[in-house]
């Protein structure tokens, strides 16, 4: 998932996004003197001799441009005015000197130095002079890579001092020059497919090979290569992952168009040259566009001295005894994105220049009156700081806490303070909420608002649980307690797989709470609460709450039941949609079945209480739900196109009308 990056990350995504394909080789391994001999002499095969070295001539370049503010139109988060573009350029030329330092029948490795390399990084404009000189020292220094026969790489090891800028710029500069040649004869065809990698993932790639032009030496082969397409991402590995967080699925578009010349004689790459255009889209969004262009080209031959030649090869025994081993594609997790996305958004802010900032936001944001798209747009980036320093500081949120329970509720402060301890959910910021709940207990606003916050959080803490229960057994406010309720059943329906005990005696409170008799409005907040909980064990009371004389209860039960996952709820609800006097139940009993598994008797149900439905917003949740369907039953088409030309009532034409314009949008972009 893109994201939004600045400075050193920014610069070495870019490089990975960018740079990362184009694939040419350095004197990549070959098989054995001895069985390239017995191969055809135009056969391409790699020959290597430890000890011995090339040296080319390498010109690299890639331009890159990223904006993800797309992703986020139509959203009300003001992400996408938070630093979400970016332009970026990276250039690195020297003469690269490669050795062979070791030889076994499965592998080979190469030990790579730059004679004094430029190394050029901008970002949006602003040269990255600390970080280009931090990746030339690396390259002078040195880096060895393990391949196989064929000219994969399979590893990579830096010195052990390498920042994670170098080790991701030589991962991705390697992955340039990877080269990977034929197994085993091409045959009449002259062509081979292989898998390799990148630092954008593994890829398909084709070779072909054709005698070169007139003129050149007869043992010279031209050799092409292109990159047909990325392999999809594996899934992630279960229970891994952030807590209310899915992964943006990201395809990468490569065209590739690269010519070597590889003289079969000497089994060695004599020169590269190409382009390479990748477009990347999240979401079927275009987010980010590259253009690498890469010149590799065999320089004079190298005149090192035995004793610099022993030197290389124990320099490269050394690094691969005490350094890292790394690929070139390392799949990263969800955490590690999002830890380098909040840690790229906080950058060298403190606690104490966001405070002073906040100060100035709450004047700024008070003298814009009642205006809440500018109000957005000034404190989003403040609260997108807050957030990381949250994340990145979680000691930070005792002070936090402290501000925030004496924040007035309509001031900038409450609202990005809450909004980043809430996003972040954290036990530190669980504390920090709970802290502000325990600190203004009259405040009924406030206290609604914070503790809909705290109920949100996918892992809550025993001390959020216990917070909750003291305000609905406690609060004076009836809202307040409602709202505790509900926040009860949805952190029962949290911890439901992670901490099954803790969630069935948050049931067994609930259960009791809706036993007690008591105002219409705490039985209707305590059967909601059920409802979230999604617990089998509330069904019988729900059951017969269905069958309650009041419209306003009967309405909650059946909203309730939606997330109940037993068969007998379905019935109940076709039925109270079919029968029941009441439009607000009725309706319920719509938004409910919209949550349920479609089948044939849904369907039948719901096409014909819409022919008998008097009512135009329950019309319009059941073509809702039926526009859900429209895979099961193609009838649905026409239902809707039915509906958005008969229809008596003007907001059922529109509704009808718009779900089949998604439909139809929808099959378009298939």
């Amino acid at each position: 998932m893109l994201a939004q990056s600045s400075g050193q990350d920014v610069a070495s995504q870019v490089l990975s996004a960018g740079t990362s394909s184009p694939q040419t080789a350095a004197p990549s391994p070959s098989p054995t003197d001895a069985a390239s001999s017995a191969r055809p002499s135009d056969f391409p095969a790699y020959r290597f001799v430890t000890g011995k070295s090339i040296v080319y001539h390498v010109a690299y370049q890639s331009v890159a441009n990223a904006d993800l503010r797309a992703l986020f139109e139509g959203q009300n988060t003001g992400q996408a005015q938070a630093g979400l573009s970016y332009a970026l350029s990276a250039t690195l030329d020297g003469e690269m000197e490669v050795t062979t330092t070791r030889v076994n029948a499965a592998s080979v490795e190469n030990f790579y130095s730059f004679r004094s390399p430029v190394v050029r990084l901008v970002v949006n404009g602003n040269p990255q002079t600390g970080q280009a000189a931090e990746v030339t020292a690396e390259l002078a220094r040195g880096f060895l890579a393990e391949l196989t026969p064929e000219g994969r790489v399979n590893a990579i090891y830096l010195s052990p001092g390498a920042g994670k800028f170098s080790q991701d710029f030589a991962r991705t500069l390697l992955a340039a020059l990877q080269f990977v040649l034929p197994a085993s004869s091409p045959g009449d065809s002259g062509s081979w497919t292989t898998t390799e990698a990148d630092r954008n993932g593994p890829y398909i790639a084709r070779y072909r090979m054709t005698k070169n032009s007139d003129g050149e030496s007869a043992d010279v082969l031209l050799i092409t290569k292109s990159k047909l397409r990325y392999l999809p991402e594996p899934a992630a590995p279960a229970g891994e992952g952030l807590p209310g967080k899915t992964k943006a699925r990201k395809k990468v578009t490569p065209k590739m168009n690269f010519e070597a010349r590889f003289q079969t004689s000497t089994g060695q790459l004599t020169s590269l040259n190409g382009t390479e255009v990748q477009d990347t889209s999240v979401q079927e969004t275009k987010v980010a566009h590259s253009e690498t262009t890469l010149r590799v080209t065999r320089a004079s031959s190298p005149r090192a001295s035995p004793s610099e030649t022993e030197r290389i090869i124990k320099a490269a025994a050394v690094l691969r005894e005490n350094s890292s081993r790394l690929t070139l594609f390392a799949q990263r997790s969800q955490k590690e994105i999002e830890d380098n996305i909040q840690r790229t958004e906080l950058g060298s802010a403190t606690l104490a220049d966001l405070l002073a900032r906040l100060d100035a936001v709450n004047i700024d944001s008070a003298l814009l009156g009642k205006d809440p798209d500018k109000k957005q747009a000034l404190e989003t980036p403040v609260y997108l700081k807050f957030k990381a320093l949250v994340y990145v500081h979680p000691e930070s949120c005792v002070q936090l806490g402290q501000v925030l329970a004496k924040a007035d509720f309509s001031s900038a402060t409450f609202r990005i303070l809450s909004g980043a301890l809430g996003a972040v959910a954290h036990r530190e910021a669980q504390a920090a909420l709970v802290q502000a709940i325990s600190a203004r207990p009259q405040d009924s606003a406030a206290l609604t608002s914070l503790i809909a916050t705290l109920g949100s959080a996918p892992h809550p803490t025993s001390e959020a649980e216990k917070a909750l229960r003291e305000s609905a057994l406690t609060a004076p406010d009836p809202n307040i307690a409602g709202t505790a309720l509900l926040a009860l059943g949805a952190i029962a329906r949290s911890l439901a797989r992670t901490e099954p005990g803790r969630s069935n005696s948050i049931v067994d409170f609930l259960l009791q709470r809706a036993a007690v008799h008591g105002p219409s409005e705490q039985t209707q907040a305590t059967l909601q609460a059920l409802g979230n909980a999604a617990s089998s064990r509330g069904l019988p009371v729900l059951t017969r709450m269905t069958t309650s004389d009041s419209p306003a209860i009967l309405a909650a039960a059946v909203d309730a039941l939606r997330n109940i996952p037993q068969p007998q709820v379905d019935p109940l609800l076709r039925h109270a949609l079919a029968t029941d006097p009441e439009p607000q139940v009725r309706l319920e009993a719509a938004f409910a079945l919209g949550f349920r598994k479609p089948n044939l008797e849904s369907f039948n149900a719901q096409k014909k209480a819409l022919a008998t439905e008097a009512e135009e917003k329950v019309r319009g949740a059941i073509l809702d739900n039926l526009a859900k369907m429209h895979r099961q039953f193609p009838e649905v088409r026409s239902i809707l196109a039915r509906s958005a030309k008969d229809d008596p009532s003007e907001y059922v034409r529109k509704e009808a009308a718009g779900l089949l314009g998604q439909l139809r949008t929808d099959a378009g972009r298939k």
